[in-house]
């Protein structure tokens, strides 16, 4: 049984090898395809436009995966049944199950590797491709900053401010204006003006992270509204909220955080109200849910393959494609559903899953004999 099973996993593994070399090649020629124009039209010299076609990459080749093994099943096994070597396999008592027990373990290993793909490298080239269409191809400054800003804070504090600047090294508010309203959203409480200021990360152990307002003004009211104390100072450590600076940050794209920074950004999200999660919390489901679709794939393709014997290639390959199609389609109107919030974020990730994997067992088991 184990010579059966290596036999099996080099067929899977080489056509795995094979066909993802070839979908690679073709996605780089329809990202050089759709991107030339830019790079022509804007004088972008050869090392930054092949360095940008590169970073671009990684995330079309993680939504090819299905494909890749859709079709890595369709022409392993179906190599085997056109040459009858499934039939003499099963007419030694080996089941069409056991069979295709090696090719869903690899595919099992092969869709933890997307998720490590998905969670360690896609995140880093694509936002180093956002950075790079921005800076060297249309000539932009880099995303550090934010402009006229105006958003909702935890509780019922509002920010308004020129310009951000969320540079890793001093995080800095130009012309911020903060108050802060009564729990009845009817008078403020406090407002802060200043001509800018800067996030301090303390250097001893122990010590708070702050910001820093610089010649700015202090109003405080009393639950009435009416006004206590009015303060100018030039220098004053103001507390904020803890998690401030995350949320000033420029927007990153679901695609340009791993699992733990996109659940992380949520948790942020949440506590501001008003704030539409519905992509966000979308999109981190299907950080899962699309890899482990890889093993649905492989159940679907497995039947449609066995099914190129005897002459009926184009009966297998056609069921399978129309699978592989409906699975994309079915998933992008979902996807879309999710981010506009008609249906749970939940619900709209793990919902194509469900429902092929029914459709996958029916067919699996329709043709088990």
């Amino acid at each position: 049984m184990r010579l059966l099973d290596r036999y099996i996993i080099r067929e899977y593994l080489r056509a795995l090898i094979a066909v993802g070399l070839v979908l690679t090649v073709l996605l780089e020629v329809s990202i050089i395809l759709e991107h030339v124009d830019d790079v022509l039209g804007q004088n972008v010299p050869l090392s930054v436009s092949v360095k940008w076609f590169l970073l671009l990459l990684p995330y079309k080749l993680v939504q090819a995966f299905p494909v890749i093994v859709l079709l890595a099943v369709m022409f392993s096994v179906g190599n085997l049944s056109r040459h009858n070597e499934i039939i003499a396999i099963v007419s030694t008592g080996v089941s069409r199950a056991r069979i295709f027990l090696p090719i869903f373990t690899i595919t099992s290993l092969l869709a933890g590797l997307m998720i490590w793909f998905n969670e360690a490298v896609v995140p880093h080239t694509s936002s180093a491709a956002e950075r790079t269409e921005r800076v060297d191809v249309e000539h932009k400054p880099p995303p550090t900053s934010n402009r006229d800003i105006f958003l909702r804070g935890a509780g019922d504090t509002y920010y308004w401010m020129d310009t951000y600047r969320g540079d890793s090294n001093s995080p800095r508010m130009v012309g911020p204006v903060i108050v802060v309203l009564s729990p009845d959203r009817t008078h403020p409480l406090k407002r802060i003006e200043a001509r800018w200021a800067n996030h301090v990360v303390p250097n001893r152990p122990g010590g708070e992270s702050h910001w820093n307002f610089h010649a700015g003004t202090e109003w405080d009211f009393d639950d009435n509204g009416r006004l206590l104390q009015v303060e100018s100072f030039r220098d004053k450590r103001i507390p904020l909220e803890d998690d401030l600076r995350e949320f000033l940050s420029v927007r990153k794209d679901p695609e340009e955080m791993n699992f733990v920074e996109l659940s992380s950004y949520i948790s942020i999200l949440e506590q501001r109200p008003g704030v539409d999660l519905d992509e966000y919390r979308t999109e981190l489901h299907l950080k899962i849910s699309f890899p482990l679709a890889l093993l649905i794939v492989a159940m679907m393709a497995f039947p449609c393959a066995l099914k190129t014997r005897a002459g009926s290639l184009l009966v297998g390959f056609s069921l399978a494609v129309a699978f592989i199609i409906g699975f994309y389609g079915f998933t992008a109107i979902l996807r879309g559903l999710g981010h506009e919030g008609h249906l749970w974020p939940w619900f709209a990730a793990w919902a194509p899953d469900g429902v092929f994997l029914v459709a996958a067992s029916y067919i699996l088991g329709l043709w088990r004999t």
